[in-house]
């Protein structure tokens, strides 16, 4: 066997290892350690370093900027490996040498490393068969240098996910094929563990990336902004995935309509949901609900009907505002999107919808008038963009200013809490809100 070979098999078996790794930790973050499915996921790890080696002994993998490198080559390829590459950072460890040694006990107290998430020593740290570089301070120094709305930069990863993740399984649902619900599973996690980190922050990339660029984005941004409005009642992150994974789910039947007439047949796709989902074995009941009722509304409007006494439930209900709020507050190309009051306006005044102002309260008072990553006009001219929202003055959120007083954009932005600006309590500083701004930045 050549030399070039033997690189390339080293290379397919480096590979092969993270998606090994990056499914165990997957599997570990859902269930416990003895659980017999993270169990399997670590025997099948430990086989994969343990496999007859053509080249190299050991396998030495790089982290470089969220992705994991094998001798200058990235091998980041779904949501689960970003995952573990973003594990690595947080312990500040800059790469990993896996060896023949490794076993199933090390192999299952490196995950437990991983998911504690606290740094590394020093020195490093050594377990059988797995060796854990620390960052160099040249890297450390690098660690500074960030896009222009950093507050933004996992939220914008966990979006980008979601969006590769959406592609794969509505292209797998269109061909009648096996949905991969692993990596729905993962992003719905990942999202949700986000959220009940970093609140409304996560619905951010739902307002800066440029709408109609993609052609599943409305749903994903119905995703984020739905676990965002969720959170607060579910007790904890794995609930909340499961609320995530039936929004997540909630258009699948779409991917069953041919895009150019998917108008005319627009309201079979709740029923293609459920005929979809029902085929998965694993799928969880609450994505068929969500998936046949978010378009349902009382008094016989909206669509499907009420089949054998099927009614929306709360996480229903608050897809179907979210869906509706999405739809109308997105510009278009041949309009403009509506602001907040419009469009709750628009919603109440749609047939049917008047029950479902508990779901639509939960909207406004989990993201406010001005969710993170939306631009505000303040009384004096100037605009800003929205990082962080205060549950006590919602209204007076943290902000990034972008122009002066005249509208005319700064050389150096500058953040200031809007809760300093005037008495405590009276009315707020911004005068409109703009919802979804075309912001160049990101």
């Amino acid at each position: 066997m050549s030399d070039l070979d033997k690189r390339v098999r080293d290379v397919e078996r480096a590979e092969e290892l993270v998606r090994c790794l990056a499914a165990a930790l997957s599997a570990r973050r859902i269930y416990s350690h003895e659980h017999p499915r993270v169990k399997k996921a670590v025997r099948t790890f430990v086989s994969a370093i343990r496999a007859p080696a053509v080249g190299q002994p050991q396998i030495c993998v790089t982290v470089t900027g969220h992705t994991l490198e094998y001798e200058g080559m990235p091998i980041t390829d779904n949501t689960a490996t970003l995952r573990l590459a973003m594990c690595l950072e947080e312990i500040r460890c800059s790469g990993v040498e896996f060896g023949t040694g490794l076993t199933p006990e090390s192999a299952a107290d490196f995950l437990e490393v991983l998911l504690r998430g606290e740094p590394i020593p020093a020195e490093g740290m050594r377990l059988p068969g797995v060796q854990l570089f620390p960052w160099t301070k040249e890297e450390e120094e690098e660690e500074g240098e960030f896009p222009p709305l950093p507050e933004f930069d996992v939220p914008l990863l966990v979006y980008r996910a979601a969006l590769d993740v959406l592609d794969q399984t509505m292209e797998q649902a269109g061909a009648k094929n096996d949905i991969a619900m692993d990596d729905i599973e993962e992003v719905a996690l990942w999202t949700a563990e986000e959220s009940f980190s970093r609140g409304a922050q996560m619905v951010a990339p739902t307002q800066v990336v440029r709408q109609d660029k993609h052609t599943w984005q409305h749903s994903v941004n119905v995703f984020l902004i739905s676990t965002a409005v969720l959170q607060p009642f579910a007790k904890d992150p794995r609930e909340l995935a499961r609320f995530g994974q039936a929004a997540f789910l909630h258009d699948i039947g779409k991917s069953r309509i041919p895009r150019e007439i998917l108008q005319k047949l627009m309201q079979r796709h709740t029923e293609f949901g459920v005929e979809i989902l029902a085929s998965c074995p694993d799928v969880d009941p609450l994505a068929l609900e969500v998936a046949y009722c978010h378009h349902m509304r009382d008094g016989g409007h909206g669509y499907p009907k009420p089949f054998e006494g099927i009614r929306p439930g709360p996480v229903s209900d608050v897809v179907q505002v979210v869906d509706m709020f999405e739809a109308l507050t997105a510009p278009r190309p041949y309009k403009g999107g509506l602001d907040v009051a419009e469009a709750l306006k628009t919603i109440l005044k749609t047939p049917g919808m008047q029950t479902k102002r508990g779901a639509m309260g939960l909207l406004v008072r989990r993201l406010t008038l001005a969710p993170p990553g939306s631009e505000v006009v303040l009384e004096t001219g100037e605009h800003a963009i929205v990082l962080h929202t205060h549950d006590d003055e919602p209204l007076r959120p943290l902000v990034r200013f972008i122009t002066d007083v005249k509208g005319v954009p700064i050389d150096k932005p500058f953040d200031a809490d809007l809760r300093q600006y005037g008495v405590q309590g009276s009315r707020s500083p911004i005068r409109k809100v703009l919802l979804k701004p075309a912001y160049k930045a990101l």
